[in-house]
């Protein structure tokens, strides 16, 4: 009964706290009457709008505070199984224990970083994130959020948030303890008791305990005293991070993030669960200043005073007053703009529903598993998830319905009828619930376990789709028999797919504008050895002349759902309106307008897809490297840290521009991509390949990561050539450094050990080679074109014709971007050795352009003496033009 009660406080606040936009317009209307300041209503520039608050909830900057800050130090492993191989899907156990969170203490014993170690403790007690996501909900007794909950405090919590809100002001409130009775007091300022509560609430001491016992709120008296003790003796750091920042650039440093006002909005914002709550908070806020300024009963300092007036004339203005600027006005205009924006809910491949790890589910006790070692990596649902979002998205609503689906499940109807309104961010709690829709299902369904985890497969796919729609599947029954059947034609079966799959996507779409399509189609084995067709599922929608497309790759171990970048989208709607909204508001040096600034750019980044972002984001991280991370709340305000992409390429990019000697456990850059690499499911193949590739490149995993169990035969897997392997690549070459790029690009040729003539090799991709061939010889700098050369020594350890491939492509580039640099062509063509294998090498050529070809040939001619100084060079240069002239 208790564990049933805990939850179910957990659940309700997690569906029903926060507030939306038309709730903030509520409170602006608030009137506040006096007889020392009349009529007064809230200040749009003021904390109390909570429209800052809103922003740092869909931002995300109190989630990648608490699980990603360096402070702190989260509780995760992964460990090898015992007689397990490298390709045994269970061959690594993985385990991530939020409650077992903790800061880490600086050894130095000045304010600031005592502060910055106690302060994130706070976090951690505010905020316990218990699931993995964000949340104040804790299964203990002893928990803040538990005791304002609890009956006897519940009545006054609303004065008690009052209270840390204005200590986080500076407003020195009367706040106190009676150790000999352990009960918290809050005088007025005649002396008069406002309350008097019981600091001993009734509780069970953990999930296993059977009776109630009396629980000392030691962790609630440690977050109060914090505040009360800030307010009094605040250190140089917290002074910074508590000023109002005086330009854009100051505020996208993000030191805000480390100051009380941020701690204790963003909890307020959490606990409300109703616009009353919010009321209450807010008028005892008004009262309590009230008091402090015009009670004339209690001995004040007139310096206090007239702080408490600067906080009131900060949160409250005359009700007479002329508002500048409307800032939710602003906000709704945002909002306005995004929706007309997109055709479906993903207008960024940040808000698709990414994979995570859930627990089993049990449909016929409707439960789920509670052991640690029974749950699993959800990437087939995660995929059938989002799916599903775009068939039952209504643009003109903007919201979800099955009311065009007769034969939906009634767990997919009451999912979309609970979750209606497309969000930013899919919580932990969305997955979860999405299991009782598409696990243990009944039928011919393969999955990995008894029951869950859907194992990949265009047709398995298909099989939950119409299991849980009610859709007619006789014609795919017919098909898997068919597709059983080895002597069919493929592509003959593939068509017949191909429409089955338009046919019910479309049907069971809300906007029927949709164009499905399908690539790449091949037939092959599953994990479980079950035939099954693999390849790319393409949705096109369009709304108001917006089109979006949604892709899903399912290859035999994964599934894989993305947002491609529309480019018939050129003129989108109200994208100079929010320009000039951004603008004005970086100008206005107010900080809500610098916050609602930021966020409007996130927006504008998100609409357009911008393929800036990238390079922007190198930048922030290579400046953060050198500065040892002093700002990373800077990288906090950038978005939210979620998605396995973004995760990847925060802790690449780390990882590679660092120096190699800092790569060490006590670094507070390793110690933050350490946070991000524990949030992921790092016992899934594919996870390991994209989110540990740098780690293995570096040596990271066996110098810094500690939590982190890998053996030799595991990382070589981690680093085979894939498409990962390119991306690695992109984000070395991104920091424009020769040397970083020669460093591992000589640890990853030593590392893999054999070269692969395939286009996901960095050094003949047509993706990468182009750029490192640049970062390695432009601007003449001889010693990185000495070091170009050792990689080319490096090349021939393996073999001759290896060399002289990577020679050919550079004396390509060389010919055509460097004509007059004449020493580095000769030296390139020295040395191409193997050149009877240039016909192998005829892909290459084909990714050149006809003017490229031109300056090629134009430069071929022009050191035709220079190069043909004896019969095999001669031959050797006619073989070159040769390839170059049949190529074409």
């Amino acid at each position: 009964m208790k564990l049933q009660y805990l939850i179910c406080i957990i659940f309700a606040c997690q569906v029903y706290a926060r507030l939306a936009l038309s709730q903030l317009e509520h409170l602006q209307k608030m009137i506040f009457v006096s007889s020392a300041f009349g009529e007064q209503r809230i200040n749009q520039n003021g904390p109390l709008i909570f429209l800052p608050a809103l922003i740092y909830h869909k931002s995300g900057y109190m989630h990648n505070k608490r699980l990603f800050s360096p402070e702190i130090k989260t509780d995760y492993s992964l460990t090898k199984n015992p007689k397990k191989n490298m390709y045994d899907q269970n061959s690594f156990t993985f385990t991530r224990k939020p409650n077992n969170d903790k800061v880490y203490f600086s050894i130095n014993e000045d304010t600031n970083s005592v502060y910055l170690s106690e302060y994130h403790k706070r976090i951690i007690q505010m905020f316990p994130s218990s699931t993995g996501d964000l949340s104040i909900e804790a299964g203990r007794y002893n928990a803040f959020t538990q005791f304002l909950r609890s009956s006897a405090v519940l009545p006054h919590a609303s004065d008690i948030l009052a209270s840390l809100f204005l200590l986080s002001e500076g407003v020195d409130i009367l706040l106190s303890w009676n150790d000999n009775e352990k009960t918290l007091t809050l005088h007025k300022t005649n002396g008069d008791m406002h309350f008097n509560i019981s600091m001993v609430i009734k509780g069970y001491k953990n999930i296993q305990s059977k009776k109630l016992k009396n629980i000392y709120q030691s962790e609630v008296k440690e977050i109060i005293d914090f505040f009360i003790e800030r307010r009094n003796k605040p250190s140089l750091h917290e002074k910074k991070a508590s000023s109002v920042p005086t330009s854009f650039d100051e505020f996208k440093k993000g030191r805000f993030l480390d100051s009380l006002e941020f701690l204790i909005q963003m909890y307020i914002f959490e606990f409300i669960d109703s616009i009353e709550s919010a009321e209450n908070i807010i008028r005892a806020i008004h009262t309590m200043l009230l008091d402090y300024i015009t009670n004339g009963h209690y001995s004040l300092d007139e310096s206090e005073i007239h702080h408490a007036q600067r906080v009131l004339e900060k949160c409250f203005v005359p009700n007479s007053a002329k508002e500048a600027l409307d800032y939710i006005q602003s906000m709704k205009d945002v909002y306005q703009i995004i929706y007309q924006n997109r055709a479906t809910p993903f207008y960024d491949s940040s808000l698709l529903p990414g994979y995570t790890r859930v627990p089993y589910y049990n449909r016929k006790t409707n439960s789920f598993s509670k052991k640690c070692q029974e749950s699993f990596s959800n990437c087939g649902e995660a995929g059938i998830f989002a799916l599903f979002c775009c068939f039952t998205y209504d643009p003109v609503e903007n919201i979800y319905t099955t009311a065009h689906i007769p034969g939906a499940s009634p767990e997919l109807k009451s999912f979309f009828k609970k979750y209606d309104i497309p969000e930013e961010c899919i919580s932990a709690k969305h997955h979860k619930e999405w299991c009782r829709v598409v696990s243990d299902l009944a039928g011919p369904i393969d999955y990995v376990c008894p029951g869950n985890e859907i194992n990949a497969g265009i047709l398995n796919m298909l099989s939950i789709i119409c299991t849980i729609t009610n859709y007619s599947d006789s014609s795919l029954i017919e098909l898997k028999k068919k597709i059983a059947n080895t002597q069919n034609e493929e592509s003959e079966l593939y068509e017949i797919l191909t429409e089955f799959i338009k046919d019910l996507f479309t049907q069971l779409s809300f906007n029927k504008s949709v164009v499905v399509s399908c690539r790449n189609l091949n037939l092959g084995n599953a994990c479980s050895e079950r035939t099954d067709v693999f390849g790319y599922i393409s949705l096109n929608y369009t709304y108001k002349n917006i089109q979006n497309t949604v892709q899903m790759h399912l290859s035999r171990s994964h599934s894989e759902f993305s947002a491609l970048q529309n480019t018939e989208n050129q003129a989108v709607t109200g994208i100079d309106r929010l320009q000039i909204l951004k603008n004005k508001y970086v100008k206005e040096k107010a900080f809500t307008g610098y916050l609602l600034a930021n966020y409007i750019n996130r927006m504008i980044e998100n609409i357009m897809k911008k393929d800036s972002h990238s390079y922007l984001l190198a930048n922030d991280i290579i400046s953060m490297t050198l500065s040892d991370i002093k700002h990373i709340n800077g990288l906090f305000l950038l978005k939210k840290i979620e998605g396995i992409e973004y995760k990847k390429e925060i802790v690449s990019r780390f990882l590679f521009y660092m120096k190699s000697e800092d790569i060490h456990s006590e670094n507070r850059i390793i110690r933050m991509t350490s946070n991000i690499l524990g949030s992921v499911p790092l016992n899934d193949k594919y996870t390991q390949i994209k989110m540990l590739s740098a780690a293995v490149y570096t040596m990271a995993y066996k110098t810094a990561y500690t939590n982190i169990q890998l053996e030799e035969q595991d990382t070589i897997g981690i680093i085979e050539y894939t498409m990962n392997t390119l991306h690695m690549f992109s984000y070395i070459l991104d920091a424009n450094n020769p040397t970083i790029l020669l460093a591992h690009i000589k640890e990853y040729i030593k590392r893999i050990g054999y070269f692969s003539n395939t286009m996901y090799n960095p050094l003949i991709s047509m993706h990468t080679s182009r750029r490192i061939f640049n970062c390695l010889f432009s601007n003449n700098q001889s010693c990185c074109a000495e070091n170009g050369f050792d990689i080319i020594d490096m090349l021939l350890y393996i073999d001759e014709e290896t060399a002289s491939f990577v020679s050919f492509i550079w004396f390509h580039y060389a010919c055509e971007e460097m004509p007059d640099q004449a020493v580095l062509i000769i030296e390139l063509f020295k040395c191409i050795i193997d050149f009877y294998s240039v016909c192998d090498w005829r892909n290459f050529l084909l990714h050149i352009t006809n003017i490229e070809r031109c300056k090629i040939r134009k430069t071929l001619d022009t050191l035709k003496s220079t190069l043909c100084t004896t019969p095999d060079n001669t031959e050797k240069y006619q073989v070159i033009c040769n390839i170059l002239r049949t190529a074409s």
